[in-house]
């Protein structure tokens, strides 16, 4: 299966930082139509609003290989790893059960991630890069993830 329905809002809101600064944006989940990635066997929901800065790519990877590296490319599995990343876990719900959080290490969210780069569009070499990115500069965001949060 390995597809994404629903639909979300993002609204930017300021930078961060002064010289290479990243732009951030509220994530704002649809109450009626979440986005949800399903995997065939589990369903994903990112949280319903915290802020993402889309995804974390190095300005020389971006200016290197715009179309592979764009940080707007693969929005709904960025915004689903942020949100991995933020509380340590997933949303998930299984068989159409009701959703859960779930405790999730960081090699679990980053091949969700890897997973759902595929299913957004992206191929195996792209997916493959971002997983390697994330599995080499991720550590510090995952760490200062903050308790589970309530939906």
């Amino acid at each position: 299966m390995n597809e994404f329905s629903g639909t979300f809002d993002l609204e930017p809101l300021n930078w961060q930082g002064k010289w290479f600064g990243k732009r951030l944006y509220q994530f704002i989940n649809s109450l009626y139509d979440p986005l949800t990635y399903d995997d065939g066997v589990w369903m994903v929901q990112p949280d319903n609003r915290f802020v993402t800065d889309l995804a974390s790519i190095p300005k020389t990877l971006q200016l290197i290989c715009p179309g592979a590296f764009a940080k707007d490319r693969f929005p709904k599995s960025v915004c689903c790893h942020d949100s991995g990343y933020l509380h340590g876990g997933h949303w998930v719900a299984h068989s159409g059960k009701e959703f859960h959080f779930l405790s999730m290490t960081r090699k679990q969210i980053d091949i969700y991630l890897r997973d759902m780069v595929k299913s957004e569009g992206g191929n195996r070499v792209t997916a493959a890069l971002i997983y390697a990115g994330v599995r080499v500069g991720g550590y510090w965001a995952f760490k200062r993830k903050k308790p589970s949060p309530q939906k």
